[in-house]
Formats: C-alpha cells, sequence, structure tokens
C-alpha cells in the first residue's frame, strides 16, 4: 500500500494531471532484439497480431500481441527488397504488403497478399517502376472489399483503388497536382471508410493533403499545404476529426468545417481518442487538442505507435542503441488512468540486478490468481521456469539462482490469463 501510495505521489500533481512519467507504470513487457531499426508497426483489427518492419526495411514479421513472441513472415524475393507498407483485412488472418526489388537492371513495386494462418502467399502482383526514388502505401478498406495503393516518384503519383482479393484495379484517382513532387507520400482510409485521404510532398518540402469521398469520389483539400514530410494519419472514430502529423509541425482538423483546430509539434505518429490526442515523436504526450492542456507525459517517447481496439493499450518500438525495444505499453489518457494501472498490475521487484549468483523475485500481486514465471533470453527462449501456480494477493518471493546463467540480460515475466508483466535482469560476471 505505502508503494501505491508513493508511486501515485510522484505522479500526479496540482489538479490532478500527470505530468511526469513513470517507467515501471506504464509498460507492461518488452522485447529486446538485436535488430536495427525497427521502424513500422501495424497491429490487426482484432489486436491479435503485430505486423513489425525490421532489418533496414527488409523483412516484415507477425508477432503474437499477447507476448511480442514472433509467429510468421511475409516471404520475398530473393533479389530484396525494401518494405514501404503493409495492411490487415478485417479477417485478420490476411495481410497486403508493397515492397520493391530489381530485376535486370530494372526497378519494380511488387503487391502480395499473405495468409498468417497457412503461412502462404496467396496472390503476387508486379508493377514496372520509373526510378529508384519511390514511395508505396496501402490500406485496406474497413469493410475489406477494397485497397487503396499510392506509387509515388519524381515522374509519377498513381492513386489507385483495387479490387482487395484480386488486385485489379477498379478506379484511379486524380490527385490534380500537376508539378513534380517529392517521392514522399501515403493513403489511408478513414474509420468508417467514408473518405480516403492522401499527403504528398513537394519539391519544396511542404505537405499537400487531398481527401476523397468513397460515396460520391468528390475531392476536397482540408488545409494549406504546411512543412515537413508527412509521418502518420489518425482519425477519430467518427471521421469528424483528422490527425496529421509531419517532421515539422502537427496539425488536428475538422474535416468538414475544413479548419485547423490546434497544431502540434511535429511527431512520428499520432492518435486520436475522444478529445485527446497522443503525440509520439522523440517525447510522448497527450494533450487535449480543443485546450492544447498536456494530460500525460511518458518517460520516453518511441518509433512508432498504434493502440489496441479497447484504447487501454499501445504499442511502440524503442531505440536502445545496440538494438530495439518491442514495448506494450498502459494507454494513459489521464490521473485516474495511472491510478487504475497502479492499483490492478503486477509490480516486480529484484533484488540484486545486477546479480552475480542468486537473486530475489519479489512481486506483489493485487489479487489471487493463476499465474506463470519465466526468465526468457533475448530471443524469447525461456531459460528457467520459476513459478507455475496460484499467486496470493500481495507480496511473494522466490528465489532466482542466476549462477550458472551467462553474463548478459535476461527478461522476467509473470503472466495470467488478463495480464503480463516484465522486467529485465542483467548476469554480471
Amino acid at each position: 500500500m505505502l508503494r501505491t501510495i508513493l508511486i501515485l505521489t510522484a505522479l500526479i500533481v496540482f489538479s490532478g494531471k500527470v505530468f511526469a512519467g513513470d517507467y515501471a507504470t506504464e509498460v507492461i513487457w518488452y522485447r529486446h532484439w538485436l535488430i536495427k531499426p525497427m521502424d513500422q508497426l501495424t497491429l490487426s483489427p482484432n489486436d491479435e497480431f503485430l505486423a513489425i518492419r525490421k532489418f533496414q526495411r527488409k523483412d516484415v514479421s507477425i508477432a503474437k500481441a499477447d507476448k511480442g513472441d514472433f509467429c510468421a513472415g511475409i516471404p520475398t524475393k530473393d533479389t530484396v527488397s525494401l518494405f514501404d507498407s503493409f495492411s490487415f483485412y478485417p479477417d485478420n488472418d490476411r495481410i497486403i504488403a508493397m515492397y520493391s526489388n530489381k530485376v535486370d537492371g530494372d526497378n519494380y513495386t511488387n503487391y502480395v497478399i499473405y495468409s498468417i494462418s497457412s503461412h502462404s502467399v496467396l496472390l503476387t502482383k508486379s508493377v514496372k517502376d520509373t526510378t529508384n526514388y519511390t514511395t508505396r502505401d496501402c490500406d485496406v478498406s474497413p469493410d475489406g472489399k477494397n485497397v487503396v495503393s499510392i506509387i509515388l516518384n519524381t515522374n509519377t503519383h498513381d492513386i489507385c483503388i483495387h479490387d482487395a482479393e484480386t488486385l485489379e484495379v477498379i478506379k484511379k484517382l486524380d490527385l490534380k497536382f500537376n508539378q513534380n513532387l517529392n517521392y514522399k507520400g501515403m493513403c489511408e482510409y478513414s474509420k468508417t471508410g467514408k473518405y480516403i485521404i492522401v499527403l504528398v510532398v513537394d519539391l519544396e518540402s511542404n505537405a499537400i493533403i487531398r481527401v476523397w469521398d468513397t460515396d460520391t469520389w468528390e475531392d476536397f483539400t482540408i488545409s494549406e499545404p504546411f512543412p515537413g514530410y508527412v509521418k502518420d494519419i489518425s482519425f477519430s472514430d467518427d471521421d469528424k476529426v483528422i490527425a496529421i502529423s509531419s517532421t515539422s509541425i502537427t496539425h488536428v482538423i475538422d474535416i468538414q468545417k475544413k479548419n485547423i483546430i490546434n497544431s502540434f509539434e511535429g511527431a512520428n505518429n499520432v492518435i486520436l481518442n475522444g478529445n485527446k490526442i497522443a503525440v509520439c515523436g522523440f517525447d510522448l504526450n497527450v494533450y487535449d487538442y480543443n485546450t492544447k492542456e498536456r494530460c500525460y507525459e511518458y518517460a520516453f517517447g518511441g518509433k512508432d505507435l498504434v493502440m489496441t481496439k479497447d484504447k487501454k493499450y499501445f504499442y511502440t518500438t524503442y531505440d536502445t542503441g545496440p538494438g530495439y525495444e518491442l514495448m506494450k505499453m498502459h494507454a494513459l489518457w489521464d490521473a485516474s488512468d495511472v491510478a487504475d494501472v497502479v492499483v490492478q498490475d503486477f509490480i516486480i521487484e529484484i533484488t540484486p540486478n545486477p546479480v552475480i549468483g542468486n537473486s530475489t523475485i519479489n512481486i506483489t500481486s493485487p489479487e489471487t490468481k493463476q499465474v506463470e514465471i519465466t526468465i526468457t533470453d533475448l530471443s524469447g527462449n525461456t531459460i528457467m521456469k520459476i513459478f507455475s501456480g496460484m499467486l496470493t494477493a500481495g507480496e511473494n518471493e522466490f528465489p532466482c539462482d542466476c549462477s550458472r546463467l551467462p553474463s548478459g540480460s535476461y527478461f522476467c515475466t509473470v503472466s495470467s490469463d488478463n495480464a503480463s508483466k516484465t522486467r529485465k535482469i542483467v548476469v554480471a560476471r
């Protein structure tokens, strides 16, 4: 109880607002790999899978979102390839990806539809490019019937609507922008599928926004061009508000009124939730986008950020220097969310840490529940099973003999049916 009070005292300040994050409170688990970079995440509609781009864009792996363990990967041609984009179908099994490769000196854009359950490629399609410097992006419509894609370089800006099953082009969209463009851009369906938004960058590095109504196919702009390479898009649940981030600035825009509600710092990713916006870059902050009041400041930022359907959890990747960490975090939108997390979470303390021989794992549980406590290596392999059974509410103590483990970093995880918590343990010799 004293620990809970101390954590809350450290986090909650004037007017009930939270301004200083705490790593132990925010992070549920993390997985560390000596992989650089891990720079794009996509979450399946049912929150079961994470698609992760890594190895300098040369690999897209599928991980189980509950624990972060890899379970599948999208195969490519031997001549590979740089992955630009990928998007899940509503069936939570199929994923479409776009990547480049070179054959006999010619550059190609490739579409591939992959099944996670069968570990097989269902369909591929290739289109010849006119230049090396090409951006590709795609998104599956919420009803799973269509795919929007963009192939963009200084010579070409093709925006196509495809049949989601065959990838045949059924409609082309006119950007109505005749001058040459930079090769940066992206496209996305809104939450309900009512809109398609396309963002491109001109040669003066200004972001240009165009929106299509998918019922009438009328198009319109919702903002004047603004500086910086476009990074991310987030729609409100009712498709009335959109947040757009670039390297220089983030705008929150009323789509129907076509006016900017407020602007924030540039960011890698943005997420809207009601009247709140999470802005993720070097720092991760939550604001009320109407008043610009900061509601929560996380202890760290991230390379990418996605949110679960119930809006309770974030996933992000974090550059640790020698590698990357994939993390599952609590989505904390204000002080009351922090109080709930502290009460409901496992608390893990490992002493001593770093450890030479024996250490003690202290776990505080909010209630009596069936759990499993394991030690895993950096690749996710289980090294030791510390405990499996009923963990009583309150404080629990377990001995851990690390004397036979090689020097290095490991993870202690306590998991139940509906929760898990991970802490790093370092073995030093």
